[in-house]
């Protein structure tokens, strides 16, 4: 389990460096790497939408339950899925659509990162004022 979180850190800190190397222009990464990691961030945000879900979901529905965890494996799956195989897709990749998606994804997975944050925060104040 150790060694599985080193590598999530260890492979958010190699993002955050070329993130970085980038703004620094010490780098150049073409659109369609760049596609695939706005596309895979947006498969990582529902995935911890759906495990926050799960988390809190009251409901013992088993339905909902199996439903959350099929959705939160298959957009994990989505996530890695579309940063290994999406940039050497055969595809025309200059084009407005797919410049128009990624923009999209962009204030998309914001605007879900900061309702999340949101709904953390909530979660978080209401349990301390359980214990009060």
């Amino acid at each position: 389990m150790k060694s599985t979180i080193s590598i999530i850190i260890y492979l958010g800190i190699g993002y955050i460096s070329l993130g970085l190397l980038k703004l620094m222009d010490v780098i150049k990464i073409e659109f369609k790497f760049i596609f695939s990691f706005s596309l895979a961030g947006f498969w990582f945000i529902l995935y911890d939408l759906f495990l926050f879900i799960l988390e809190t979901n009251t409901s013992r529905n088993r339905y909902i339950s199996f439903g959350l965890r099929g959705g939160r494996q298959l957009s994990l799956f989505l996530a890695i899925f579309t940063i290994v195989v999406v940039p050497f897709s055969p595809m025309k990749w200059n084009n407005n659509l797919l410049k128009q998606v990624n923009d999209s994804l962009v204030f998309i997975g914001l605007g879900l990162v900061i309702i999340l944050i949101g709904m953390k925060t909530h979660r978080e104040l209401k349990q301390s004022k359980e214990t009060i």
